[in-house]
């Protein structure tokens, strides 16, 4: 043993130090309870660590099984609680396919203005909880603060905060609320100092660019072998699920993009949150055109509704007069 105490040579093999395994999780809090990880120790040094996935199947499958379409959209904002109104998206997208159901225009402009809404809140969190496993809890708070502004309007469209259970097969369960596009014109123009706010306190910081840079390096066969998409694909240069372009048949057929002239992303920055802003501006446009178009609708239905409300009390007022009058010819046989 050396003067600082130190096992060394022929001391440390006398020792007989063997390898440790200790689980840890999938209960460990930070995780979610989702993550096993098994160590291996030497000592106090860690020697490897074998993640094993998989803790989360909570059986929605099996509890499909029993269920109506409809009845199954309550459970399909729980399979990400931060992007749930995608969640019904896709699945209801699903259905209308299955069963060549055509959404109405304003139902898909409506799908868009809160999918985006959604989005922006889901990166909200997404920076926040990055920012705290870095070490930094101001920007955790300062997200979460403008996230309640769109959660707000959510609720006012949607009734809840999180679990929305908004999508219907063939459109969505409700119009938009009359107070709703006031409050989120103003929720876009206020939002880009938001984001200016976030990059001041983020994107230059000396600790945040000294834990991120240069860490986690993947190379594009990695990327593919591990099966990642979108962004996690596009760093490394192995993404191809980048959407056709317009007039391509693939392309969906929903609410146009927003308005060309994307701005420049800042090579930290999450390049998605100005067309996001552009999309909704743009589709809230074309919603308001689209809202005076079934305001004709609706009242060329309504027209054609009473048109025929009409013609059925005329029916039905001939259709007594003439039983009135097979009753008196009867009677009138009869009498002779």
């Amino acid at each position: 043993m050396t003067a600082a105490g130190e096992i060394t040579g022929q001391d440390r093999s006398m020792l007989h130090l063997e390898e440790m395994v200790l689980n840890m999780g999938p209960q460990h809090p930070s995780t979610h309870g989702v993550l096993r990880l098994v160590l291996h120790l030497d000592g106090e040094m860690l020697i490897s660590v074998d993640p094993v996935l998989g803790y989360l199947h909570r059986g929605f499958e099996k509890l499909a099984e029993n269920r109506t379409y409809l009845q199954y959209l309550a459970m399909i904002s729980r399979l990400d609680y931060l992007s749930g109104i995608f969640m019904e998206w896709s699945y209801v997208r699903s259905v209308e396919a299955l069963m060549d159901i055509e959404v109405p225009k304003r139902a898909e402009y409506i799908r868009v203005i809160i999918g985006e809404l959604n989005r922006i809140i889901s990166h909200h969190v997404a920076i926040g909880d990055f920012m705290l496993n870095l070490g930094a809890v101001t920007p955790f708070f300062w997200v979460f603060r403008d996230r309640e502004d769109v959660m707000d309007m959510l609720e006012m469209v949607t009734g809840q905060r999180m679990m929305y259970n908004f999508m219907r097969i063939g459109g969505v369960r409700w119009d938009l609320p009359d107070a709703f596009e006031a409050d989120c014109r103003k929720f876009l123009k206020e939002h880009p100092a938001k984001i200016d706010d976030y990059e001041k306190l983020i994107t230059d910081n000396e600790i945040f660019l000294a834990r991120t840079l240069g860490m986690g390096i993947i190379k594009p066969y990695d990327a593919l072998d591990y099966g990642r998409s979108g962004p996690h694909a596009r760093p490394p240069g192995a993404a191809g699920d980048l959407p056709p372009p317009a007039g391509d048949p693939a392309r969906p057929a929903v609410a146009p993009e927003a308005a060309p002239g994307e701005v420049p992303p800042h090579p930290v920055q999450a390049p998605g949150a100005p067309r996001r802003r552009r999309r909704i501006h743009h589709v809230l446009e074309i919603a308001q055109v689209g809202a005076e178009m079934a305001d004709d609708e609706q009242t060329e239905r309504e027209r054609c509704r009473e048109n025929r409300r009409r013609e059925c009390r005329e029916e039905q007022r001939d259709g007594r007069d003439q039983n009135e009058t097979d009753e008196e010819e009867a009677n009138r046989v009869r009498q002779e």
